[in-house]
């Protein structure tokens, strides 16, 4: 089955208030089909926008981990909040929000960087290898 907009979602710091300014935040897609079932594939193709409330966009690295799930990362470097929108192209052709999008997220520089940090005991095991090797 097909990749579904409206049944996958997004999770993770990224999408989150109080992240540390300056360090590298990652938020996670995690592509779903018509009966909400995670994909196990890859290649879908997501338009992602995250803005500052000044306006600017900020640049971010999307990884296909070729499973269904899709990392995002980005870094602000000061104080702000940024609207993150994130769209699919079905296979109509047509951009559509994914579940919860436009999501927001803040930064502060008082917030620790492990703010930013990706962990947790329901993280597939290659993030938490990924996570222990940096």
């Amino acid at each position: 089955m097909n990749t579904r907009a409206l049944k996958s979602l997004c999770f993770g710091p990224g999408l989150l208030k109080d992240q540390a300014v300056g360090e590298p935040v990652e938020f996670i897609i995690q592509a779903r089909n018509d009966e909400g079932q995670n994909r196990k594939s890859g290649r879908d193709q997501f338009q992602i926008t995250i803005k500052a409330d000044n306006g600017q966009e900020v640049p971010y690295e999307l990884d296909d981990h070729n499973d269904g799930q899709y990392f995002v990362k980005y870094s602000v470097d000061h104080e702000c909040s940024v609207n993150i929108t994130v769209l699919f192209m079905d296979d109509k052709g047509k951009m559509v929000p994914v579940r919860g999008s436009p999501y927001s997220a803040s930064f502060s520089a008082s917030s620790p960087a492990t703010a930013n940090h990706l962990t947790g005991p329901t993280l597939p095991k290659y993030v938490t290898r990924v996570i222990e090797q940096s």
